[in-house]
């Protein structure tokens, strides 16, 4: 009888462990979508960081930046979306996370890191692009000529 209790024992200590994650993903999804019902940034930024603590994926991220983005917490966002390029699958959702970090840096001022992150964006992003992608990257584009023919 022992025997097999320690049979089951070493048996659920090695097949457990590759549950953890995957309880941990269904959990920090829960979470993401409590967020994603929440109307108060506060609240809804407590439920993304709850998410993101135990499943760290591309959404979270994402959502966590858009809702830095509209409080204008700029630096939290361009970090969250960082951490959405990194977590992405796709091309399609990295290209999205940069194109936002990029809006972000030329808001800031850093129009040629702004505008490059912008332009591979585009690229990467199958057509077609989001409108905000493509409104985004005209007006950088027409604020980096306007800084180039004032410079001269």
């Amino acid at each position: 009888m022992q025997k097999w209790a320690w049979i089951l024992i070493l048996i659920s200590l090695l097949i457990l462990p590759g549950f953890s994650p995957a309880l941990d993903c269904r959990l920090g999804e829960k979470y993401y979508h409590q967020a994603i019902s929440e109307t108060d940034p506060k609240r809804c930024i407590e439920w993304l960081q709850r998410s993101l603590a135990v499943c760290p994926n591309f959404n979270a991220w994402y959502m966590l930046g858009l809702v830095y983005k509209q409080q204008g917490r700029t630096d939290k966002a361009i970090d969250a979306f960082i951490q959405a390029g990194n977590k992405a699958g796709p091309p399609r959702a990295e290209a999205l996370a940069l194109g936002r970090k990029g809006e972000l840096l030329v808001q800031k001022g850093n129009l040629p890191q702004g505008l490059r992150a912008l332009e591979l964006a585009k690229r990467f992003h199958p057509e077609p692009a989001p409108p905000w992608l493509e409104k985004s990257l005209k007006k950088t584009r027409i604020l980096s000529y306007h800084a180039v023919v004032s410079a001269k």
